[in-house]
């Protein structure tokens, strides 16, 4: 079973690559947001502080959306 932190790393790999920029935003459903906290956070993983109130994986800025669909990431 893949993980939703494989998937939004797959996908920020994928932007990078295709359009040579950084990531400045990830769009994504509240429900996705906790369901990666739960998978980072399982895994032991920093890429979200426990602590902080930030919203940001690795850096960056996360932004929830009831537009987007449970599952899906947008990287901008």
């Amino acid at each position: 079973m893949k993980m939703i932190q494989d998937n939004l790393e797959n996908d920020m790999h994928s932007h990078i690559s295709q359009t040579g920029k950084d990531i400045s935003l990830i769009v994504m459903h509240p429900k996705t947001w906790e369901n990666l906290c739960k998978d980072v956070w399982a895994n032991k993983s920093m890429a979200i502080y426990i602590y902080d109130n930030s919203l940001k994986y690795n850096g960056i800025k996360v932004f929830r959306s009831f537009d987007m669909v449970d599952g899906l990431f947008e990287v901008r």
